[in-house]
């Protein structure tokens, strides 16, 4: 609990910076009444099509990188190491779906990725499709980490600090529709990356140059594998690719107004990304380095709250706040959309319908979180669920589109499925070691190649 240590105007910053937010909420909920469509399913999920490119790379970029704790916690324990697996691979798959992919996505007739995906093969495929990214959309890092961040402020539970940081997010991201999640991701873009630009500013104001660090740090920490087996590196880059199948990218690529569009604001997005890394990644490493006895979970906080001024450390606390909250409310709102859009009728999708199935998945979010114990193990299992999953029958079908078969597509994912599930029953029972990631992914390259074979024996046989 650190609120002592904050002075009136760190509390004011923050308030200030959360009523800013608020007020662009409210405006995006105008904008939609405005446009007098405010149950027609392009403008609740797509914000009408008309999303400008400063909104786009605003909005993804604090969509996509919400857990600062968490990524600076495996800065903290791994150094370098969060680089290679939560950085850099990262940019390979954002440049695979700007440069590869945009320009495959049929824009015009689907409002999610679950339904781009049955446009594709069929309503079996898209069913399928939306369970499994419902699931991987889940917000539970998110919720866990503002369950963290308002534990690191006030000493409540964690538990008890997620339902009121989930709580705090209902009353707001349930009004508006895809255009009030946007607006306020603008306000919170500018908090969080000013934020962590700052703190790796004073930190080397206070401790001198990075080039200090090597001689403070672990052995490893310095070094991009950091002693890592590259069966690690593996999986976490599987994990990154999983962005080709998510559905917080396809969203924002489906809400441009055109592939060009699309394509500068991911690659305008990666530009940021690569700047706000390095920045977190600098001050995650300055803190262990010069306090390297804290609790890594609240590590960068606690050290940004030694390094930051009066006024900043309200503005450092915004930032990350804002960080989580973008992520939460996109999530919430992603998985709500395909629940509420893709599992249900689809003549039937309205606004209050997407409201009740926010309040369903927020809850189902917040009882799953004491089953983890840090954001990193949300992020390997869930992402694990796409990855190994739809990444390899999706990608196929992609890039070689003669080959598409919903059969074929639902054999992959099906048999990944039941693998993972067989590794999880191995692993609990210490029989296997091995990662479910593994199981998924090896059942899903079986699964594909046995329908194909199948295939080709039927039709020999028809001959």
């Amino acid at each position: 609990m650190i609120n002592s240590s904050l002075s009136f105007y760190d509390f004011l910053v923050f308030v200030c910076v959360f009523i800013f937010t608020l007020l662009a909420v409210a405006y995006g909920r105008r904008r939609l009444h405005q446009s007098r469509t405010t149950e027609d399913k392009v403008e609740l999920l797509l914000m009408g099509r008309k999303i400008t490119l400063p909104l786009f790379i605003a909005s993804l970029v604090a969509s996509w990188y919400g857990e600062i704790s968490g990524a600076t916690a495996f800065t903290f324990e791994n150094g370098m190491f969060s680089f290679l697996t939560q950085s850099l691979v990262w940019y390979v798959a954002y440049l695979i779906f700007a440069l590869v992919l945009i320009n495959k996505i049929p824009k015009n007739n689907a409002s999610t990725f679950p339904e781009l995906v049955g446009n594709h093969l069929g309503p079996r495929a898209h069913r399928v499709t939306a369970v499994l990214t419902i699931l991987s959309m889940l917000p539970i890092a998110s919720v866990l980490s503002i369950g963290i961040f308002l534990h690191f402020l006030t000493g409540w539970s964690v538990f008890a600090s997620s339902a009121i940081g989930l709580f705090c997010i209902f009353s707001y991201s349930m009004s508006g529709g895809l255009r009030s999640v946007i607006f306020a991701d603008v306000i919170q873009f500018i908090a969080m990356v000013t934020a962590v630009i700052l703190v790796a500013i004073f930190s080397m104001i206070h401790f001198g140059s990075p080039s200090l660090l090597p001689s403070l740090l672990p052995a490893n920490h310095m070094n991009l594998m950091g002693g890592k087996p590259f069966s690690e590196v593996f999986i976490w880059s599987f994990i990154a690719m999983s962005t080709l199948v998510d559905p917080l990218f396809y969203q924002r690529a489906l809400a441009a107004q055109d592939d060009a569009q699309a394509k500068k604001g991911i690659l305008g997005a990666t530009v940021i990304w690569f700047i706000f890394d390095c920045a977190a990644i600098t001050g995650a490493l300055y803190a262990r380095a010069y306090m390297p006895n804290l609790n890594s979970n609240e590590s960068y906080l606690r050290f940004a709250m030694e390094v930051l001024p009066t006024g900043l450390k309200g503005f450092l606390l915004a930032g990350v706040f804002s960080a989580i909250v973008s992520s939460l409310d996109s999530h919430l709102f992603s998985a709500s959309s395909m629940f509420s859009f893709d599992l249900l009728k689809k003549e039937k999708f309205d606004k209050r319908r997407l409201q009740f199935s926010m309040l369903g998945v927020g809850v189902l979010a917040l009882f799953i979180t004491p089953f983890f114990d840090n954001i990193a193990n949300v992020w390997k299992v869930m992402g694990s669920l796409s990855s190994s999953c739809l990444l390899f029958p999706w990608l196929l079908m992609m890039v070689f589109p003669k080959y598409k078969s919903e059969s074929r597509f639902l054999s992959s994912v099906g048999l990944g499925i039941l693998m993972m599930m067989l590794g999880a029953v191995l692993n609990y029972y210490k029989i296997e070691s091995t990662d479910v990631f593994y199981y998924g992914l090896i059942g899903s390259i079986l699964g594909y190649l046995l329908n194909l074979l199948k295939h080709s024996f039927v039709q020999s046989r028809s001959l």
